[in-house]
């Protein structure tokens, strides 16, 4: 005597465990991206030495090992143009610290210095040949950060039917 065995298996609840499945996974992902997290500089001044003919940039970026974690890149703009892009392996000191960049200005021309850290994040100032230092700018790299929310919206929209295999 032989037994057919019949699997029936329901589409909307395999389908809501892979609902569930690619939602886990997302927030798995987005867990795992934490840790590294962008890092800007918490602190930046910026000072102009006459005598010297010199851009003067103190940095405080506090971190525990200044060889690995540390501010990779300093860009200096003089009125838009990239006129100074230095690259670091290291920072001189886990707090804070000073580089010094000889650097002719006219009067009026402004200044824009970029410091950005191995981890990603950076710290913008400018200032004015004349005038006190202006405003800062931090900006954080998080596009890692989107790739499982855009996994998640094409497995939805697949779901739904709005896409094709």
């Amino acid at each position: 005597m032989m037994m057919e065995l019949h699997i029936h298996t329901d589409r909307r609840a395999v389908s809501r465990n892979l609902v569930i499945l690619g939602i886990a996974l997302a927030v798995l992902s987005a867990l795992a991206i934490l840790p590294v997290a962008a890092n800007p500089p918490a602190d930046m001044t910026l000072a102009y030495d006459d005598d010297q003919n010199a851009l003067v940039v103190t940095i405080t970026h506090p971190v525990a090992d200044p060889e690995n974690h540390y501010i990779k890149n300093i860009e200096v703009k003089r009125n838009g143009v990239v006129a100074i892009e230095s690259l670091y392996t290291g920072q001189p000191s886990s707090t804070s610290f000073s580089y010094t960049y000889p650097f002719p200005v006219q009067p009026g021309d402004e200044i824009d210095v970029t410091a950005s850290c191995i981890l990603g994040g950076s710290l913008t100032k400018q200032m004015t040949i004349g005038e006190a230092t202006t405003a800062a700018v931090q900006t954080q790299k998080a596009t890692a950060g989107m790739i499982p929310i855009l996994g998640l919206a094409i497995l939805l929209l697949y779901k739904k039917g709005k896409m094709s295999p």
